[in-house]
């Protein structure tokens, strides 16, 4: 299989409603692997931050080491920004990670995992309502579209236990803390 680029991913989320927007030069931002290997889950997190959505844009996409961290960003209205369709630097260590399309590799998971990256500080800052209903509608389109099942939906610290505990906070859709 040949790199996966995720080009149609801005069309499938305005398609099904959501409110979506692109950051200049998404179409082409990876990380240096470029394309995806292959798409075997999804992973949310959160930017643990509290400044405004622009920028953790500029801080993902353009500014950080180790850009591009995550390919969604998601802000505390619901609104929804791809800035990356290649591969992303954001899972870090961790694994192996069974999926319904294979195990996702050790220490290999930002390239087979799509990553977005939720506005909340993780210090128990409130997920407004609609962030987590786009947060939920979102995956609801691309587990579809990416073949993959509900359970390859996957938080940061269930792929990097001890390392990681994104995304932190209440939830009414798990307990233990995380959303």
């Amino acid at each position: 299989m040949g790199a996966v680029w995720l080009l149609n991913m801005p069309t499938w989320l305005a398609d099904a409603g959501l409110d979506v927007d692109t950051y200049p030069g998404w179409e082409t931002r990876s990380r240096s692997s470029g394309g995806y290997d292959d798409v075997r889950g999804i992973g949310v997190h959160h930017t643990a931050s509290s400044t405004s959505p622009a920028n953790d844009m500029a801080y993902c996409w353009k500014n950080a080491d180790v850009k591009p961290i995550g390919a969604i960003i998601l802000d505390r209205t619901g609104k929804i920004t791809v800035g990356a369709a290649g591969a992303t630097n954001t899972q870090g260590k961790g694994g192996p990670y069974p999926s319904s399309k294979g195990t996702i590799p050790q220490d290999a998971g930002n390239r087979y995992i799509l990553s977005i990256e939720a506005c909340n500080a993780g210090n128990g800052e409130a997920w407004p309502a609609a962030q987590i209903d786009a947060y939920v509608r979102m995956c609801a389109v691309l587990v579809p579209k990416l073949g993959l099942n509900w359970g390859d939906i996957m938080a940061h610290f269930e792929w990097s236990p001890g390392r990681k505990y994104d995304p932190a906070g209440n939830s009414p859709y798990a307990s233990g803390g995380a959303l």
